[in-house]
């Protein structure tokens, strides 16, 4: 059976892993919702410039 010293090392070592997880599970969907929101944000300003090209060769 474990000794006590024991249990608080593993039980330290299972806290730091999952703050760790959680830390990485967060800033990789940061990293996506960055990507997406910046992806947007270029499709949306091409579409833009596709709209001012074709209404200025119109005129």
């Amino acid at each position: 059976m474990a000794t006590q010293p024991d249990i608080i090392a593993l039980l330290f070592i299972f806290s730091f892993l999952s703050t760790a997880l959680l830390i990485a599970v967060g800033l990789f969907l940061v990293r996506r919702m960055a990507r997406r929101s910046c992806e947007a944000k270029t499709r949306a300003d091409t579409v833009t410039n596709t709209d001012a090209t074709v209404a200025a060769s119109a005129i």
